[in-house]
């Protein structure tokens, strides 16, 4: 049988249930996945370099989803992002959607 070729998703959310849960589904699933409680957490992190999706909380304290997106964009990182919000608002998914060419699911 060939393995599968391993993926890092990193997962970026102040909630710490949505993180665990997250990060189950995604291992249960073959990934490899890592959690940050914060924006900044994930870019001190070593695994930025590694990760290959960012499944990433709209609304955090300090740095918040749009401005991580913003931050990875600016240095030229393209890492597909999958933003999951429980705030969202027509005005913050017309944003995503025309700047940074998101679905909204």
């Amino acid at each position: 049988m060939l393995e599968r070729e391993r993926h890092l998703v990193s997962i970026v959310d102040d909630d710490p249930s949505v993180r665990e849960a997250t990060t189950s589904l995604l291992r249960a699933n073959g990934f490899v996945a890592q959690s940050f409680s914060s924006a900044s957490e994930f870019l001190n992190s070593q695994d930025l370099e590694e990760t290959e999706c960012i499944v990433l909380d709209l609304r955090m304290p300090g740095m918040d989803g749009l401005e991580l997106q913003r931050h990875l964009a600016a240095e030229h990182r393209p890492i597909p992002i999958v933003i999951v919000t429980a705030h969202g608002t027509t005005d913050t998914m017309t944003f995503a959607v025309t700047r940074w060419l998101a679905w909204n699911c």
